[in-house]
């Protein structure tokens, strides 16, 4: 696959689910937790991210609500998107 034929897929895929998207989002804004506490909004990610495929590997270097989401095979060459999300209520 291309790199414009990748970039339309993935467009097309988020485009699928922007509605769910927002609404995760409004779930997050709505409940606020304080950083390092983020436990329901990090439930709720790693479950969107599962429900999509996604392999998920809680606490991430240690933290508990931290997470990385892969999708693809392992030992192949594929686009990597990193997405560093700050999901925690500023006070």
């Amino acid at each position: 696959m291309d790199k414009s034929a990748m970039k339309q897929s993935m467009f097309d895929r988020t485009e699928r689910i922007k509605e769910e998207l927002f609404a995760l989002s409004d779930y997050i804004y709505s409940n606020p937790e304080s950083a390092y506490k983020e436990y329901k909004a990090a439930a709720e990610l790693t479950k969107t991210w599962r429900s999509h495929g996604f392999a998920v590997e809680e606490r991430a270097g240690g933290l508990e609500t931290s997470f990385v989401a892969s999708a693809g095979p392992t030992g192949q060459a594929y686009p990597v998107i990193d997405i560093l999300a700050e999901y925690d209520a500023l006070g």
